[in-house]
C-alpha cells in the first residue's frame, strides 16, 4: 500500500530559505548560509496564536507544506530559520514530519511566524 504525494498542481508556490545557525561567538544567532530556493511547495495562510513558553506568544501566519516527491529540494526546515514568501519575511517556528508507512516523511508541515 502506498500513499499518493500531494498533487503537484496544488504545490503552486516557491520560497527562499536561509537556514539558521547558532552563533557560538556570544552575539546571538544568525546565519552565514546562502539562501536556497525551494520549489513546488504550498503556503496556506493561517492566523493562530501559539504559546511557546509561559509568557511568550507567537502569531502563526501560515503553514508551509513541503512534499517528499515534488518539492525540490526536500529538506526539513530548521526552527528560527528565515523564509521569504512573495516578498514577506517569515520565521520557522516548527517543522513537523508527517509519516505514512515509510521511515521517510511523506511531507513536512512548517509553521511560520
Amino acid at each position: 500500500m502506498s500513499f499518493k504525494p500531494i498533487p503537484k498542481k496544488a504545490l503552486i508556490h516557491k520560497i527562499t530559505y536561509t537556514e539558521f545557525e547558532e552563533n557560538t561567538g556570544g552575539w546571538g544567532g544568525g546565519s552565514n548560509n546562502e539562501p536556497r530556493e525551494i520549489k513546488h511547495v504550498r503556503f496556506q495562510p493561517k492566523s493562530e496564536v501559539k504559546k511557546t513558553s509561559e509568557t511568550e506568544e507567537k502569531l502563526v501566519k501560515g503553514v508551509l507544506f513541503i512534499d517528499q516527491k515534488h518539492s525540490k529540494p526536500f529538506i526539513p526546515l530548521v526552527p528560527q530559520s528565515d523564509v521569504v514568501f512573495q516578498g514577506e519575511s517569515l520565521t520557522v517556528l516548527t517543522c513537523e514530519p508527517v509519516y505514512t508507512i515509510s521511515e521517510i516523511p511523506h511531507h513536512y508541515e512548517v509553521e511560520l511566524i
